[in-house]
């Protein structure tokens, strides 16, 4: 077993300190250094949110940084450097504001693993997991790495039908196909035919480490009940579908602390996370919710849907790959709107609905459009799809769900068979 990374009186200090200023407010002053860094501007978010559309931006000014807020409750945030995040591609610098000041000291994107965050017990909690996790673990992974890129290189990692499948999909000339070709990819991923006998060997090895390092996390969380335990099982909950989980244990621990911290914002999401994997499945039901239009009017998706077949599509205004799907729907719509079929759309917005009226005015949906602004309603986490830009379900006419992401012709089969 895993020994406590907390000495037993400090640990008793933390858990009593959190458990008896969970519902004070918390001010904390962020502040710091950037080392060999030319940017000016971090982000800072909450680890729940999308960092595309974060609200609070810090100048850095002379490498260095201050930024002083007031929150209803620690929990995990992320620091973002701006020009990262311009270039598409950026690492996240996980912080949890306490009350008081926290340091950081904070390195170029490729010395990431040198980021130092200091302040409060839950921010040296984290550090202390992270180097664990960092210096015992991944040094295991290197040679399997190392090991991969040769086979790379060589063009042994993917089976021959995984490589024509991967030059195909560049050369897509309509969504439908794309969507098509992924669904392929995601088919073979789950069988295994993705990989060549050697890749697949691989596999395996990286596989029973993953496993090997999912029982030590496991065990940390099971021995520390704190806010950084929560935050952990978050994030496996918001991976889940791309991972290999013990989805009873995480349950588990879920339990025990939404027990400890039950006002905690982690609560709502991770039970409609974990309700998700019950319920959005094929077999399963889908999950109701009222929400408004872009005129503010009501309506309640079972109402809507009520007696029908129905697609339930998550959209943004934002989401191309999104958007192309909707429009891919249209022609089935028309053919099949007074046979029994319906769509209720709903679109996740930021701030306001500017972007949504636009689009829905070029587009012309022949359907009805709700909006989530904001993931008030956290529709996202109910249909098991937090770091998605959308999805589409499908459901009979008593809500059973019948596809998940399925293709315009395959809802159009589905239709044929269902309202012969």
């Amino acid at each position: 077993m895993i020994k406590n990374f907390l000495k037993p009186g400090a640990y008793l200090i933390a858990v009593l300190l959190f458990t008896s200023c969970s519902n004070k407010e918390i001010t904390c002053v962020i502040k710091g250094k950037t080392i060999r860094r030319n940017s000016d501007t971090l982000i800072l978010q909450k680890a729940t949110e999308d960092v595309r559309f974060a609200q609070i931006k810090i100048p850095i000014k002379d490498s260095t940084f201050e930024y002083r807020f007031v929150i209803p409750a620690t929990e995990a945030y992320e620091l973002v450097f701006a020009d990262e995040l311009k270039k598409g591609s950026w690492r996240p610098i996980t912080v949890f504001p306490e009350n008081g000041v926290v340091n950081c000291v904070l390195y170029p994107e490729n010395e990431f693993d040198k980021n130092q965050t200091n302040g409060g017990e839950l921010n040296a909690q984290y550090s202390i997991f992270q180097k664990t996790l960092l210096e015992t673990y991944m040094p295991m992974f290197q040679p399997l790495n190392d090991s991969t890129m040769a086979l790379m290189n060589r063009n042994e990692y993917y089976s021959p039908a995984m490589d024509s499948i991967q030059m195909e999909l560049p050369k897509a000339k309509d969504n439908e196909t794309r969507m098509r070709l992924r669904k392929k990819i995601q088919e073979m991923q789950v069988s295994g035919a993705d990989l060549s006998q050697n890749g697949r060997a691989l596999k395996g090895e990286e596989d029973t480490l993953k496993l090997k390092i999912d029982h030590w996390r496991y065990n940390y969380i099971e021995e520390n009940s704190t806010l950084v335990s929560y935050f952990l099982l978050l994030q496996d909950l918001q991976s889940i579908q791309y991972t290999k989980l013990d989805l009873d244990r995480i349950k588990l621990n879920v339990a025990i602390l939404s027990k400890k911290f039950p006002d905690h914002p982690y609560g709502k999401i991770t039970k409609y996370l974990i309700d998700s994997q019950d319920k959005i499945k094929i077999g399963g039901r889908f999950i109701d919710f009222s929400l408004p239009d872009i005129d503010g009017k009501m309506f309640t998706l079972s109402e809507l849907i009520k007696g029908k077949i129905a697609l339930i599509d998550l959209w943004a205004s934002w989401c191309g790959s999104c958007i192309m799907t909707s429009r891919s729907i249209i022609p089935v719509y028309e053919e099949f709107k007074d046979k029994g079929f319906t769509v209720c759309g709903v679109a996740a917005e930021i701030k306001n609905t500017d972007q949504m009226k636009n689009r829905l005015e070029k587009e012309k949906f022949p359907w009805i459009n709700l909006v989530d602004l904001d993931h008030r309603n956290l529709i996202w986490y109910k249909y098991g799809i937090p770091n998605a830009g959308g999805g589409t379900f499908i459901v009979d006419n008593e809500g059973k769900l019948l596809a998940i992401s399925p293709t315009a012709e395959e809802v159009r089969n589905i239709l044929i068979a269902k309202l012969k």
